[in-house]
């Protein structure tokens, strides 16, 4: 290997996965790479032959590959490692499991390890799977990289793993999210929002505190005749939707509750700029991006105060217990009756959100991959 060329491969399989938040990061993540790392080639891994021709001639130094079969069991100890030898890669970054028979430098990034903090709020086999794969990658990779400092104290303290063993790159800001007047009236017909309303972004499932979000949208709306807005729960079903669902369906306020399923990313910034409130009062996140890319757009931020969300939002957000009902509902009920508190959020959240961008994840990313190829030089 040349001192100034490198093969480098990117596990992109999570592309096409209706922007979870692996995808929003691989994607930015491999858009701002080859931005700033023009002397080096990349390979993009991906498992549909689709996705794989939608960027093989995106850039001039990536090409594209696809991995077989598509099931991880087989694709990840044994696919990538030939595709790996057969490409010539030098090393390889993937998203928490790294393969176990690849013989070449591999950075890992793994988000979090809410499974291990919360595995009640994970199916039985996911935290299975999840603990059979992700510590060993963790204790073997050539790198660690994660997405606050939260998630790297967790590491150290569940793995075992070294200070200079994990280094945090904050996520970005994609530069879409900005306040948006334009077009509301339209994205708020199609999703059936007829009044002004409050907003949750995330997919359904446990972690994100669906249940007691909408129990506090109740108690506000049982405690206030006043307030007229409707809930909006934008974010496809994941696992163990159905009681959220249910808890929406048996409320009181069934016709005030709006489930819209997977909305494209092109039309959250409407959303996020037309709400009177974002609230996010997830049990436990890597980084949490919602609360984020809500600020950048203008909405008054109500978030949880665990886990990364406090050391992300700062003091631009109002930060409550996830798991105090009341506390939710009065914070909701503070930002739209009391125009000075929504306004103030407004104004510090845009402020914060710009601290954070993608060009300056791509570029401590830089760092890392040049640190490893370097030890691998030597």
């Amino acid at each position: 290997m040349s001192a100034s060329m490198a093969r480098i491969g990117i596990d992109a399989h999570a592309i096409g996965e209706n922007l979870t938040g692996n995808e929003t990061y691989i994607s930015n993540l491999i858009n701002g790479l080859v931005s700033l790392y023009t002397e080096h080639r990349f390979v993009l891994l991906f498992t549909r032959r689709d996705l794989a021709e939608q960027w093989q001639n995106r850039y001039p130094q990536v090409e594209t590959a696809l991995m077989r079969p598509v099931y991880p069991l087989i694709r990840i100890p044994f696919s990538v490692p030939v595709l790996a030898w057969r490409r010539g890669l030098d090393m390889l970054h993937v998203q928490y499991v790294r393969p176990p028979l690849l013989q070449i430098p591999v950075v890992t990034t793994i988000h979090d390890i809410s499974f291990e903090k919360y595995p009640d709020l994970f199916s039985r086999k996911e935290v299975t799977q999840f603990r059979m794969t992700i510590p060993r990658s963790a204790r073997h990779a050539d790198k660690v990289i994660t997405i606050s400092q939260n998630s790297k104290q967790d590491l150290i303290e569940v793995y075992g793993l070294r200070d200079e063993d994990v280094v945090v790159t904050y996520l970005g800001v994609s530069s879409i999210f900005s306040p948006v007047a334009e077009g509301l009236q339209e994205i708020k017909n199609k999703y059936g929002i007829d009044e002004r309303y409050i907003l949750t972004v995330g997919n359904l499932q446990p972690r994100k505190n669906l249940q007691r979000l909408v129990s506090a949208y109740v108690r506000l709306r049982d405690s206030r005749p006043d307030i007229k807005h409707k809930l909006a729960i934008v974010g496809k079903r994941a696992w163990k939707h159905d009681p959220i669902i249910e808890s929406a369906r048996q409320s009181r306020w069934v016709q005030d509750i709006l489930l819209t399923d997977y909305v494209p990313e092109d039309e959250l910034p409407v959303l996020y700029s037309g709400a009177d409130l974002f609230v996010y009062p997830s049990i436990y996140e890597g980084f949490g991006l919602p609360p984020l890319e809500a600020m950048a757009c203008g909405a008054p931020v109500i978030t949880s105060d665990r886990s990364s969300l406090p050391e992300v939002v700062g003091d631009a957000a109002i930060k409550v217990n996830p798991f105090d009902v009341e506390a939710i509902a009065a914070s909701m009920a503070s930002v739209i009756l009391e125009p000075a508190i929504a306004t103030r959020l407004r104004e510090a959240g845009m402020a914060r959100a710009k601290r954070f961008s993608w060009e300056t994840c791509a570029r401590e990313t830089v760092d890392v991959f040049e640190s490893v190829l370097a030890k691998r030089r030597d």
